[in-house]
């Protein structure tokens, strides 16, 4: 499993992204759309998927929201 470069990581704090490793592919909560859901439930529910790149310094990662009417993603 690939880990996420300090950099890749930088950029996804700015975009309000928080992982709970630095490690590969993983879900967590979205910054644009979480916090607006009716329920606890729902506001708290992984609908944020984070992918990183092949590569020896893992700078590549890839987010989407699976959460289909939010549209976040980024890379």
């Amino acid at each position: 499993m690939n880990s996420i470069s300090p950099g890749a990581m930088e950029r996804l704090a700015q975009k309000g992204i928080r992982l709970e490793s630095p490690k590969g592919h993983q879900y967590t909560t979205c910054p644009q759309c979480s916090a607006g859901r009716n329920t606890e439930e729902k506001r708290k529910r992984k609908v944020l998927q984070v992918d990183v790149g092949d590569g020896r310094d893992c700078e590549m990662v890839f987010w989407f929201c699976v959460y289909t009417k939010c549209g976040f993603t980024g890379g």
